[in-house]
C-alpha cells in the first residue's frame, strides 16, 4: 500500500515590472546579418562588446560610454564572433 503524499503550497512570485520602454537605443550600423555569427557579448564587469563589419566597440552600461576597441583592414575581414575570456 501507498502512503498518500502532500506536496508543499507554491509560493507565488512577485510580478516583475517590465518597462513599456527602452533604457538606452544603440544603433548598429554594418552589423552583419548572420544567424550563425556571435555579434554581441555582454561582460561580467558590464560592458556590451559589439562587432559592426570590421570594427568591435565597447559600450559600458554603467557609464554608456563607448570606445572603438580595433579595426581589421583589407577587403571582406569582417569579425565573426566575440567572447570575453
Amino acid at each position: 500500500p501507498s502512503s498518500p503524499t502532500t506536496t508543499s503550497p507554491k509560493k507565488k512570485r512577485p510580478a516583475r515590472f517590465i518597462p513599456k520602454s527602452p533604457d538606452k537605443i544603440l544603433d548598429a550600423p554594418d552589423l552583419v546579418d548572420d544567424y550563425y555569427l556571435n555579434l554581441l557579448d555582454w561582460s561580467p564587469s558590464n560592458i556590451l562588446a559589439v562587432a559592426l563589419g570590421q570594427s568591435v566597440f565597447l559600450w559600458n552600461a554603467s557609464t554608456g560610454a563607448t570606445h572603438k576597441l580595433l579595426e581589421t583592414t583589407g577587403p571582406g575581414n569582417i569579425i565573426t564572433s566575440l567572447s570575453w575570456g
